[in-house]
């Protein structure tokens, strides 16, 4: 899918890189940290079937409503298809699947004597940084 990359400073403190839309920012010092790109790219792809199924669906509605109730509005859905990604990241159960999965892609590219170390990082961050209530244990398994 379609991503803009930049390098830069301006991630949020204790990670290595985010990913906004598909506007993904790593630290320079994490340049060359493929397994990373691969984790944000994950998020971008996220985003991107999340915006292209609910602007279908959003569309097809409005376009059908559009036909008994004339409307300047019909063109709403695609700002809102932008929006609906961030409000099932705001849904804890979502995010949750969402960084387990990205963990997962990322853990694939990490040499093999280095996966069950990251693995143990990575349920460490899904138990302690988004706000999950989730044990570092259960983290863990989902990783698994």
């Amino acid at each position: 899918m379609i991503y803009s990359l930049s390098f830069t400073e301006n991630v949020p403190t204790g990670s290595a890189g985010c990913t906004s839309m598909y506007f993904i920012r790593i630290r320079p010092a994490y340049r060359d940290d493929k397994p990373l790109l691969f984790h944000e790219i994950y998020h971008v792809d996220n985003f991107w079937l999340v915006f292209l199924i609910s602007a279908a669906v959003m569309t097809g509605l409005a376009f059908g409503v559009h036909q008994f109730y004339p409307s300047p509005y019909v063109f709403c859905p695609i700002p809102l298809s932008i929006l609906m990604d961030w409000v099932l990241y705001k849904i804890p159960r979502f995010r949750l699947w969402e960084e387990v999965q990205a963990y997962k892609v990322q853990i694939e590219y990490i040499p093999g004597e280095m996966k069950e170390i990251n693995r143990k990082k990575f349920s460490n961050r899904i138990s302690t940084r988004y706000g999950l209530k989730i044990s570092e244990d259960e983290a863990y398994k989902l990783l698994g």
